[in-house]
Formats: C-alpha cells, sequence, structure tokens
C-alpha cells in the first residue's frame, strides 16, 4: 500500500470514528426513548397486575378441567368397550 493511500485510509478512519462520536449517544438516546415507549412503566404494570393474575388463574382452571374432561372422556371409553364386549387394556 502506497504512503498516499495509507494516508487517506487513516483519514477517512478518522472521519468515520468522529462521526460515530457525535451520532452514537444520539442514536442510543433515541433508542432508549424508543424501547421505553415499548414496554409498561411501574404504575402501568401495577394497574394490570390484578387482571394478570385473574387470567392466570382462569386458564389454570382451565387447565386442570381440560385434565378432568380427558379423565372423564377415558373412562367412558372404557365403559363403551366393555359395553361392546372389547378388551380394555
Amino acid at each position: 500500500m502506497s504512503e498516499k493511500q495509507q494516508n487517506n485510509l487513516i483519514r477517512w478512519t478518522d472521519i468515520i470514528f468522529k462521526m460515530a462520536v457525535i451520532l452514537g449517544p444520539i442514536l442510543m438516546a433515541g433508542l432508549v426513548i424508543y424501547l421505553k415507549d415499548i414496554f409498561v412503566s411501574r404504575a402501568e404494570f401495577e394497574k394490570m397486575q390484578p387482571r394478570v393474575e385473574l387470567i392466570e388463574r382462569t386458564l389454570l382452571l382451565m387447565a386442570s378441567q381440560d385434565r378432568l374432561l380427558a379423565d372423564h372422556e377415558d373412562r367412558l371409553r372404557a365403559l363403551e368397550q366393555q359395553r361392546d364386549g372389547r378388551q380394555v387394556r
């Protein structure tokens, strides 16, 4: 690499780093502001917590009812198979 090319490379690298020093904090501030708008605040979180807990309880109840329903279905199938004379495991 010639001395002129080397000086050109150093000059452009210097310019890029100087721009990054100026634009970096501005871009980071913009990113922080953007992310702050995406996530909920502590007050919003606490306000929604009772509803979230209600939904969690409802989902747990639905899951237990699903298991209960599957158990009843299995028992009914076994009874039907016994009635029809088929063997049940």
